[in-house]
């Protein structure tokens, strides 16, 4: 079920806070974790005070369910940013946000992602931050649905033991382990030499078809007569 209304993300020491609305509350949230987690956030103050102190020190906060319409929404977040003293958003008004149900054009969202891309390219992450998101992220559940299911022991042990019994499964394991013996090692020169001769004969054989497509009173009477324009040279 979606909640609508006003939120605010609250870092815990100091009470700055980012404050905005959206028709569906727990939503938006993620949206800005992911925001947050990438470094994509516009608030460059907000950015900088996550990174550097981490995502435990901030709390996601509703201050008020608003049934009333984007209007209404807009008024309220408007209310809350006017009496909020340290605001983390950039612009300090509401409704600068992305619009619910608005979706940018293929041209306006080519051009956010070579933004993005740029930016990113020009401000790398250094370790310290790379290695605060990655501690961030441990533990938490992947944002796309699928990884959210977790099948239970009894249909894991199923699953394991249909594909143990497999064919395929021990067809593709015997591969893998004559792979791993082959390592590193050398083939034959006559594989080599067979593989060539191979290949000279399909191409010999493409040639010819293509010459009797074009020239058919050069179709020999039998398949021998095949053969024996292969042998003969018909084909240059």
């Amino acid at each position: 079920m979606r909640t609508p209304g006003v939120y605010a993300i609250v870092r815990l020491d100091t009470e700055h806070r980012y404050v905005g609305s959206s028709v569906n509350i727990a939503q938006r949230w993620k949206e800005h974790l992911s925001d947050l987690r990438r470094g994509l956030q516009p608030s460059k103050s907000f950015q900088r005070d996550w990174f550097e102190l981490g995502e435990q020190a901030f709390a996601f906060v509703i201050l008020e369910v608003v049934d009333g319409g984007y209007a209404a929404r807009l008024d309220a977040e408007r209310r809350h940013i006017k009496a909020t003293e340290l605001l983390y958003n950039a612009s300090g008004k509401a409704g600068s946000g992305p619009r619910d149900g608005h979706r940018p054009t293929a041209e306006a969202r080519a051009k956010m992602s070579a933004g993005v891309r740029a930016y990113r390219a020009a401000h790398p992450l250094t370790e310290e931050q790379r290695a605060r998101i990655s501690a961030a992220k441990k533990g938490k559940p992947h944002k796309s649905p699928a990884y959210h299911w977790t099948l239970s022991a009894e249909t894991r042990a199923r699953m394991s033991e249909s594909r143990k019994n497999s064919e395929k499964y021990h067809a593709s394991d015997r591969w893998i382990k004559a792979g791993a013996t082959r390592k590193g090692q050398k083939r034959p020169a006559w594989v080599g030499e067979h593989v060539s001769a191979g290949k000279r004969a399909a191409n010999a054989r493409r040639k010819l078809a293509s010459t009797l497509v074009d020239s058919p009173s050069m179709l020999p009477d039998s398949m021998a007569g095949c053969a024996d324009a292969i042998a003969g040279g018909v084909v240059n």
